[in-house]
């Protein structure tokens, strides 16, 4: 599995006034003129950082097609609706399928749907996940301000910043891996996100039953250890899931997590 993330050449129209001396693309659709500055990868098999520009591009390509090969994910933040379309443009190709979008299953499991609406969707960014999840860290500085850095020859800089959000958008997914989820920026309760590998690290269930059972499990676990806050909220799902299971099926329910697939009685 690897993590990615993109930077630009060329800077995005928007709001505040043009940059004198500073060339821009005609807008968030004009992915060929965007142009791709660099892209940085975090390689999970290999432990190691890799970063790609217009010279080794395509050794970026070759990464990505190694790991689907394997039937392993290619994860970004935001990269359905921006980071795979820029590539793609400028020809490495990732398929829809073998991505997986940390922002879309975030959402997703915030109760929201994969498309951003501005008047539910706010407030997801990285910057307000990571700060959620680890107060000692943020973003270390501005996407729009990537593609001026770079026409200023500060190639070093964006490099540096674009390396910088790959680990940030590794610590989030690898607390998804070992913990089911994460705190929510908006709200600050937990939300259990799907990972890469199947819904909270089990394998992908069979059956409306099995999903909520797992669920179920899942939110127990969390409810019931120390390491996060309880919440009533939580209390509340836990307690209309278990309603749903003994009102569809007989249940066994261990406190482990994901253990009520597995003492599942018929």
């Amino acid at each position: 599995m690897i993590v990615y993330d993109t930077e630009i050449k060329h800077g995005v129209p928007g709001k505040q006034e043009p940059i004198e001396g500073i060339k821009y693309c005609k807008g968030w659709d004009d992915f060929a003129g965007m142009g791709v500055a660099v892209v940085a990868a975090y390689d999970y098999t290999e432990d190691a950082c890799r970063v790609f520009c217009d010279d080794n591009l395509q050794e970026f390509q070759h990464l990505v097609w190694s790991h689907a090969e394997q039937g392993e994910k290619i994860v970004g933040f935001n990269s359905l609706k921006f980071d795979n379309p820029l590539v793609r443009v400028h020809g490495v190709d990732i398929p829809d399928e073998d991505s997986y979008d940390l922002l879309v299953e975030i959402w997703k499991a915030a109760g929201l749907g994969p498309e951003f609406v501005k008047e539910t969707h706010m407030g997801f960014s990285l910057d307000d996940c990571i700060k959620a999840n680890f107060d000692e860290y943020g973003k270390t500085g501005d996407g729009a301000m990537a593609p001026v850095l770079w026409q200023q020859g500060k190639i070093g800089k964006v490099i540096d910043y674009c390396l910088s959000d790959v680990w940030l958008n590794k610590m989030l997914l690898d607390r998804v891996l070992n913990e089911g989820g994460i705190v929510c920026p908006k709200t600050g309760g937990w939300l259990m996100v799907e990972n890469p590998s199947g819904f909270a690290g089990l394998d992908e269930p069979e059956s409306e039953y099995e999903w909520k059972t797992a669920r179920f499990g899942v939110i127990a676990n969390y409810c019931h250890t120390p390491r996060m806050p309880f919440s009533d909220k939580w209390d509340t799902e836990m307690k209309s899931l278990d309603k749903w299971i003994e009102k569809n099926k007989p249940v066994k329910t261990d406190w482990n997590l994901g253990k009520g697939v597995e003492n599942a009685s018929a």
